[in-house]
């Protein structure tokens, strides 16, 4: 009996741990050209976002209808994000970046979610066994660097813009 217990406090301060944010910021991630005036297109995502999303009187929310989306749309979104992957961030303003990193972690979630659709819940995609959700994933690479959902939100957007709206804009 005590066998277990242990296991399974083991087991629960595993999961705990992984899902306590790191607070290392990716100082690979932490430059911008001040003097930039770069813009990055995000209408295809707009209009995607314009098609898709609606507000659920029930729910009081704005929520995705994933099973409306038409193969084209998709295939859009997944061009989208190519030619965000294809981008330097680090080329942009600080501005510019922000909306940058937003957009593809909301991009990636909603395509992630296409993939699997009809899925009951974020949280059971993932890889492996524990899988806790798809967030620490390798989704994409940008600029030779591979990137999670987790390195974007809790890496990268968190610590450098040190903004609580953050979460917001995000979930």
């Amino acid at each position: 009996m005590a066998r277990y217990f242990v296991s399974a406090l083991l087991l629960l301060l595993s999961i705990t741990a992984q899902a306590v944010p790191s607070p290392d910021r990716w100082s690979y991630w932490d430059k911008a050209d001040r003097k930039s005036e770069l813009a990055v297109d995000h209408s295809v995502w707009q209009r995607f976002l314009d098609r898709y999303v609606k507000h659920s009187q029930s729910m009081e929310m704005y929520m995705v209808e994933y099973g409306r989306v038409k193969k084209s749309d998709k295939e859009a979104l997944e061009v989208y994000l190519k030619s965000l992957a294809g981008q330097d961030p680090r080329k942009l303003n600080r501005s510019e970046q922000l909306a940058y990193w937003i957009n593809l972690y909301n991009a990636l979630t909603v395509n992630l979610i296409l993939d699997y659709y009809p899925v009951k819940s974020i949280t059971r995609l993932g890889k492996g066994w524990f899988r806790m959700g798809p967030w620490r994933d390798e989704l994409i690479t940008i600029a030779g660097q591979k990137i999670s959902l987790h390195d974007i939100e809790h890496r990268i957007l968190r610590p450098i813009w040190n903004n609580p709206r953050i979460h917001y804009a995000l979930n």
